[in-house]
């Protein structure tokens, strides 16, 4: 009995815990502006369908096509932690992750309130938008994301 406490104490410190993902670089930009998301989904480049958003790690300049994404730390949600890693170039100051007049998707459901944009007639519009497995980049030696121009 002792150790079924015990290890159940375990199992929720970790689904609550705060985890950090390591930094990454994003090439290829064509817009001013990429949102780098943490989330988990499935499907292929332009039907990439999102179900939870665990961080929105940030809005960043783009620098001649590039962008060096920091660290940042998420808190797991569950069992499961994020699948991909979704960047998203834009023009605008922010980004809506939410349907637009081209993709019909539902809003994500996030893992902290406080990361969703409120979307307006010009934050969900984007240029570029690709995911990559986070195993993926972490298997990648440079940690290097290069975004289709799609």
């Amino acid at each position: 009995m002792k150790f079924l406490t015990i290890s159940l104490a375990i199992l929720m410190s970790m689904s609550i815990s705060a985890r950090e993902f390591a930094g990454f670089r994003v090439e290829n930009i064509t817009a001013k502006k990429a949102s780098v998301y943490l989330v988990a989904g499935s499907g292929g480049f332009s039907s990439f369908n999102i179900s939870k958003v665990f961080k929105r790690i940030g809005t960043f300049n783009s620098d001649r096509g590039v962008v060096e994404v920091p660290a940042a730390q998420y808190n797991n949600d569950g069992w499961r932690g994020p699948s991909h890693v979704l960047v998203v170039t834009h023009n605008t100051a922010t980004h809506a992750l939410s349907k637009d007049e081209e993709r019909n998707f539902q809003d994500p459901r996030y893992v902290d309130i406080t990361d969703r944009v409120a979307p307006t007639a010009d934050n969900v519009k984007f240029i570029q938008r690709d995911a990559i497995s986070v195993r993926k980049l972490n298997n990648e030696t440079n940690r290097v994301f290069i975004i289709s121009n799609q």
